[in-house]
C-alpha cells in the first residue's frame, strides 16, 4: 500500500508538494518509504508519526526530510518512533518547531520529565493519555512545570479512559494545588470524533479554555457546567 501511495504522489509532484497537508505514517511504513513520502510532501502541516525515527545518522533516511518540514502539529507514538529503550524528545529536532503535540502512549503522564517533555517550551498545546489518577500514574511535577514555564501554552489536554470520571482526575489535581483553567479532560472514546471535527482536538480544547476564561472559572467547575458530549456526560 505504501508503494502505491508513493507512486501516486510521484506522478503528481505539485499536488504532493502543495495540497497534502495532513499525513499519517503507520508502523507498517519503512523508514525508507517514509523518507520518500516526506520528501514529496514538503507542505505538510500535520503529521502522525508511528515509524522509527531515532536511528543513528548514518542509518536514518528520515532525518533530513523530517528536519526540513515546517510542521505545526505532530502526533507521535514514542514506542514506535524511538529505536532503543532510552527516549529523549530533544533528539528529534522536529519537535523544537512543533506547536501542538499529541503523545499516544499511556505512560507519558507518569514519565514526562524522564523523556524530556520539559524541553519543548515552544508548545502551545500538549495532549496525552492519563490512567487512573494516583501518585504512580500522573507525574504532577511535569504538569506544574509545563503550566508555569511554557509561556506560549494555551491548553493541556488529558484523555481519560471511558470508565474514569473527569471529576476524579480534577479532584486529584486540585488536591496537589494544580488549579489551572487550561487543563482540559476529554473522554478517549471520543478521540476519533474529536480529531475529525473542524479544527480537531485543539480547537475543541481552545473553546473550553476560552469559555472558562470568559467566566473566570477554574478547571473542575467548568466541567460541571459545560455540557458537551466530548466528556461522555458530567
Amino acid at each position: 500500500m505504501a508503494e502505491s501511495f508513493i507512486s501516486s504522489l510521484q506522478s503528481r509532484p505539485a499536488f504532493a508538494r502543495t495540497t497534502v497537508k495532513v499525513l499519517h505514517l503507520r508502523l507498517s511504513v519503512t523508514p525508507e518509504q517514509g523518507a520518500e513520502v516526506l520528501q514529496l510532501c514538503q507542505g505538510l502541516q500535520e503529521l502522525t508519526l508511528k515509524i522509527i525515527t531515532d536511528l543513528p545518522d548514518n542509518q536514518n533516511p528520515l532525518r533530513t526530510p523530517l528536519n526540513a518540514l515546517q510542521l505545526t502539529t505532530l502526533s507521535l507514538d514514542l514506542a514506535s518512533a524511538f529505536y532503543g529503550p532510552m527516549i529523549s524528545l530533544a533528539n528529534l529536532p522536529l519537535l523544537t518547531r512543533v506547536e501542538r503535540l499529541h503523545l499516544t502512549n499511556g505512560w507519558v503522564a507518569r514519565r514526562g520529565l524522564y523523556i524530556g517533555l520539559q524541553e519543548l517550551r515552544r508548545l502551545t498545546h500538549v495532549s496525552f493519555l492519563v490512567q487512573q489518577p494516583g501518585q504512580q500514574t500522573i507525574h504532577t511535577e511535569i504538569l506544574v512545570y509545563i503550566l508555569r514555564y511554557f509561556h506560549r501554552l494555551q491548553a493541556v489536554i488529558m484523555w481519560r479512559m471511558p470508565h474514569q470520571e473527569s471529576q476524579v482526575i480534577y479532584d486529584f489535581l486540585m488536591e496537589r494545588e494544580i488549579r489551572d483553567h487550561r487543563v482540559v479532560i476529554f473522554n478517549v472514546a471520543r478521540f476519533t470524533e474529536c480529531a475529525r471535527s473542524d479544527g480537531g482536538i485543539w480547537k475543541l480544547a481552545d473553546m473550553v479554555v476560552q469559555w472558562r476564561g470568559s467566566r473566570n472559572y477554574g478547571m473542575a467547575l467548568t466541567i460541571a457546567s459545560y455540557h458537551t458530549k466530548l466528556n461522555g456526560g458530567p
